[in-house]
Parts: C-alpha cells; sequence; structure tokens
C-alpha cells in the first residue's frame, strides 16, 4: 500500500488551518460529503481512514499545508492531542517534542514529571533530561520541593515559555 499524496488528500479531503478540522469532498460508503472526517482515539489523536489506510490527523494536516509529511515528529504545542489548527503543530526532533511533556508517564509513583521517591533514603530526587543527558537536581524532604526544582530546571533549559504548574 502507498503512502497518500497531498495531491491524493486535497482530492478527498478539506483541511481547515484554523480550526484544525478535515471534511469530506466526496461521499464514501455512510460517509457523506462536508461531514467531519476523522475520529479520535483512545489516546487522544485524530485518526482518519483513507483508502484503507489510518493516518494521524496532524501528520495529515502536515502534508496538506507543506506537500510533504514532517521530517521528525508533529508536536502539539497546546499539549491537546486532538487540537491541530496549524498555529499549533511544529515539526520537531524526538527530543524536543520530549521537552514539551508536561504530565509524568502513566507508571510513575510520584505523578510528577522529574520527580522520583527512593524508599531506601526516604527522600524525593529531582532530575531533568537536557541534550540526551540527565542533570541530577537535588534530593528533597517533599514532593513539592522536588516538583519545583524541577519546574525551575525546565524553564531553564528546555526554553519554552510556559510551564505546567
Amino acid at each position: 500500500m502507498t503512502v497518500i499524496t497531498q495531491e491524493r488528500l486535497k482530492q478527498l479531503l478539506n483541511f481547515n488551518p484554523e480550526t484544525g478540522e478535515f471534511t469530506r469532498k466526496t461521499t464514501v460508503g455512510s460517509r457523506k460529503a462536508g461531514t467531519k472526517a476523522g475520529t479520535v482515539a483512545r489516546n487522544g489523536y485524530v485518526n482518519i481512514v483513507i483508502d484503507r489506510r489510518s493516518y494521524l490527523g496532524h501528520r495529515l494536516a502536515w502534508l496538506w499545508m507543506t506537500g510533504k509529511f514532517p521530517v521528525n515528529e508533529v508536536d502539539h504545542i497546546n499539549h491537546a492531542r486532538s487540537d491541530n489548527r496549524w498555529v499549533n503543530l511544529r515539526d520537531v526532533p524526538r527530543s524536543v517534542n520530549h521537552e514539551n511533556r508536561i504530565n509524568a508517564r502513566k507508571g510513575s509513583k510520584t505523578g510528577v514529571l522529574g520527580v522520583r521517591y527512593s524508599l531506601r533514603r526516604h527522600h524525593f530526587f529531582s532530575e531533568i533530561k537536557v541534550d540526551g543527558r540527565y542533570i541530577y537536581l537535588g534530593s528533597f524532604n517533599t514532593l513539592e520541593e522536588a516538583r519545583a526544582a524541577y519546574l525551575e530546571a525546565k524553564r531553564k533549559h528546555h526554553n519554552i515559555n510556559e510551564v505546567a504548574q
């Protein structure tokens, strides 16, 4: 199966860069022309099926606007995975996309990004990844202190304007 081209995409769908929504140009089966294309999956991303192949909406938005698929990953600047407005998307390396993370991973015992707890030492530890290396930020008595140290380092090292409080 071949990957879709911008020409084929524009033949089948319209894209509104201000809303980030795709609509159908043609009726295919029960999907009527003019209706919204795609569904929001459990992971929060928009999936759109074209010619029996599933595509992520943000990658199709990039193809629609630029004529090619992104070189790296498409980052949702505002962290909302279903928000495919053109102003919310940027093509960035994986390391930069990970810097934009605001929540800890699901398996995190502390529930706080950049903070872990040592049962042996009964302390919270904070660290941040910069240029592929971890920087140790310190040991703290409370989760709040460790989180504050991480947020301060994130503002300094990750070159972002806004950090989740």
